[in-house]
């Protein structure tokens, strides 16, 4: 089950940040166990992170990010702060690439002419 972590509007579009269940989580990293014992024991939470560009209701872009380990899912969201080079927060950094991604998706979109009944 997803869990809403912010959510955008405008006019035509809505840009939506989840935090989706992360199934295999990789912990090679931990060797002291430390962090295995704290999602265990329910200290900390895992989970892949999603971010959604919908164009009047339809996806049209999406970015992901697994293996995300917090103690709050919430805390996610707080890492908004980007340093001056424009990088440091996975939450910036995604909703940048998934409004690029739309961009993009839109540029190539066929022109159609409207059917009249």
């Amino acid at each position: 089950m997803s869990f809403k972590i912010w959510e955008f509007h405008t006019k035509n579009f809505t840009v939506v940040m989840t935090a989706e269940p992360e199934h295999d989580v990789d912990l090679s990293w931990d060797g002291s166990g430390e962090v295995a014992g704290k999602i265990n024991d329910g200290t900390y939470e895992v989970f892949c992170a999603k971010c959604t560009v919908l164009y009047r209701g339809a996806e049209i872009a999406s970015d992901y990010l697994g293996q995300c380990i917090y103690a709050n899912v919430s805390e996610f969201r707080d890492r908004i702060g980007c340093k001056a080079g424009g990088y440091g927060s996975y939450f910036s950094d995604m909703v940048r690439a998934a409004v690029t991604k739309a961009r993009l998706a839109l540029c190539d979109m066929p022109k159609l002419r409207c059917a009249v009944n």
